[in-house]
Formats: C-alpha cells, structure tokens, sequence
C-alpha cells in the first residue's frame, strides 16, 4: 500500500484527465469536483458533486453527493467490476485547479468497492505544475 507517493505530470489530452475535467464543469456546486474510474483506457463511471436538497426535510436541509461516490455508483449500476481500476479526482474554483484528495468517507468507499489507484489534482507546492495529478493510494 502506497500512500501519497508519486505524481503524475499529465497534459490536457491525457483521457482521464480530459474526462476529469469535463465532469468538473459539469458541476453546479459552489465547489466543482469531477471523478472519473478507468481500467486501463476503458472508461468505467464516472461522476461530479452535486447539492441536493432533501424531499423529507425540504429546502432547509442540504447533503452533498461527492463525485467519488456518483463515479462508483454509475459503474456499479451497469454491472463494472472496479476491482483493479484507478480513480481520477479533478476539483476547480473561481482560480483554476484546486487541491481534490477525496475526504475519509471516500476513500473507504473508494478502497472497499476495489478500486487500486486514487489520484487526486492539485499543486501542493509552488515548484509543481497545475498540470498533475498525485497518488493518495495504490494498492
């Protein structure tokens, strides 16, 4: 088990970072994230965050779907088996790519489903390019 080891330099044409970003801006959350599972160059699910309002609770009550989440729950319904295939998270703001490491809840999620690679965008230092994706897990 690998955790934040290695960074991926990755140009706009790489398919899982085009398709990362493309379900980023599909997004109409303040906080944009998109997420992408590929085994090899097979694209698996895919997903972005949303708000929701909950019907029970009306509008007073808002819960977030992670992309994470829709991106394991779109390959799950038609049958993918995960085991074996790599996540790609991508998160954009008012200023451009920002820092996606999936939160705890994700990560379980993430791991349990058998995903084996989680990257995440973001550049955590100023001598890093914007243009990379970093390793949080590899099993």
């Amino acid at each position: 088990m690998v955790l934040e080891a290695q960074v991926l330099d990755m140009d706009d044409d790489y398919p899982p970072r085009r398709e990362a970003i493309n379900m980023c801006r599909l997004s109409e959350a303040k906080h944009k994230v998109g997420a992408v599972i590929f085994r090899g160059n097979r694209l698996l699910g895919f997903g972005h965050n949303i708000d929701k309002t909950h019907p029970k609770w009306g509008s007073g009550w808002n819960h977030k779907i992670h992309a994470e989440t829709r991106a394991i729950y779109d390959a799950v319904k038609s049958g993918k088996n995960l085991s074996g295939s790599s996540i790609y998270i991508y998160r954009e703001n008012d200023l451009g790519e920002a820092l996606a490491k999936p939160c705890l809840h994700c990560f379980n999620r993430l791991t349990e489903a058998g995903v084996e690679n989680i990257y995440y965008s973001g550049a955590w230092q100023e001598s890093e390019s914007r243009k990379t994706f970093k390793l949080l897990y590899s099993y």
